[in-house]
């Protein structure tokens, strides 16, 4: 990757001025932003809403935010990663919320099994971030992106599911057109 054509900045995206700035300083240095990565390496999970603190919960809004001004003039794409050697496995969890204590709930699952979970193969966030480059590269880039063999699976795996009960429920759309 060309050294000359990246700029490495730590935003505040709770800070407007912070915003302002990186955007600015991105301009100054190339006179367009191609590529923003937001909350790389770090994980903030509460598997159920209702559990964020109001603070937590704001500045998760304020990042998709933040994200939302970075594309207006371009175009996205949703990169859904797998596992990379990154801080992304030090997880701050939320209080879980009452509701959600039931121990046959998946949910319960994720947060007891979550520290106990070693991956098998870690892939290089270098490597993945050259790749972020050239996607954004595209003329056409697509819409969702896999990005690591094991994202590559768990799309298909998901994909798959869908169209299964896309095809067994299928015949439930026929007949909803309205009647002249």
């Amino acid at each position: 990757m060309d050294r000359l054509r990246t700029l490495k900045l730590d935003v505040d995206v709770t800070e407007q001025a912070d915003i302002t700035a990186a955007f600015a300083a991105a301009h100054a240095k190339f006179g367009r932003v191609d590529v923003v990565t937001n909350n790389a390496g770090y994980s903030t999970v509460a598997p159920e809403v209702e559990a964020l603190a109001d603070d937590v919960a704001r500045a998760l809004f304020l990042r998709d935010e933040f994200l939302g001004r970075g594309k207006r003039r371009a175009q996205v794409t949703i990169v859904e990663p797998g596992v990379f050697a990154t801080n992304a496995f030090t997880v701050i969890w939320a209080p879980s919320h009452p509701e959600y204590n039931n121990p046959v709930l998946p949910v319960t699952g994720l947060r007891t099994g979550w520290d106990s979970y070693v991956p098998t193969v870690l892939r290089d966030p270098r490597k993945a971030m050259e790749t972020m480059y050239k996607l954004a590269a595209l003329k056409q880039p697509p819409l969702h992106f896999p990005l690591g063999k094991d994202a590559v699976g768990i799309t298909r795996t998901k994909t798959s599911a869908v169209l299964t009960d896309t095809d067994k429920h299928e015949s439930w759309s026929e007949g909803l057109d309205k009647s002249a």
